[in-house]
């Protein structure tokens, strides 16, 4: 009966140490993902930001050139 207690409790004690690095490991990765997609966020709404300005220097009419 005492062995078992014993493989019980070193059992629990072996699930409880993993918990916590698991729990860690769980953490950083969440960190990372998360500066990860702000980077993402802002490097997407600059390049949207430069696209609109380089089509729409596509289509600027020079009024100076045109004789009509």
């Amino acid at each position: 009966m005492n062995e078992r207690l014993y493989s019980i409790y070193y059992s629990i004690k072996f699930y409880n140490k993993i918990s916590i690095r698991d729990e860690a490991m769980q953490e950083s990765n969440s960190d990372y993902i998360m500066g990860y997609v702000t980077v993402f966020c802002i490097s997407n709404i600059i390049i949207a930001i430069i696209q609109i300005i380089v089509v729409r220097g596509m289509f600027k009419v020079d009024k100076s050139r045109i004789r009509i």
